[in-house]
């Protein structure tokens, strides 16, 4: 089972988390993310995500990021694809080992049962 398609979907918040004196000249909306990923055998894997401070910058990340390690790959490498994330953060890129949002997408996936 490969993995071919991966979409995600930003919902917006209608206000801050924290209060106008926590926020200050910076909006802090952190609205929700979902993410999608479709494998060649029709298996669906979702996870739902916090999207920090600007719902764009993140589905930009996901997509220019994320994406390209995860489109085309083996759903059973899950190890491997995980340390890729892990290399990818600790060289040149900021995705945090708290933010298990891709890695719960591909924990999500569960084999078909006949």
């Amino acid at each position: 089972m490969r993995i071919e398609k991966f979409e995600t979907w930003i919902c917006k918040r209608g206000h801050g988390v924290f209060d106008e004196a926590r926020e200050g000249a910076a909006p802090m909306p952190w609205d929700y993310g979902v993410g999608k990923i479709v494998t060649s055998d029709g298996v669906e894997g979702l996870a739902t995500f916090w999207a920090a401070r600007s719902g764009a910058v993140t589905d930009a990340y996901l997509q220019d990021v994320i994406a390209p390690v995860i489109l085309g790959r083996n759903i059973s490498d899950r190890e491997r694809i995980w340390h890729d994330f892990w290399n990818i953060d600790r060289h040149g890129a900021f995705f945090p080992s708290s933010c298990r949002g891709p890695s719960m997408l591909l924990s999500g996936m569960r084999r078909q049962r006949p």
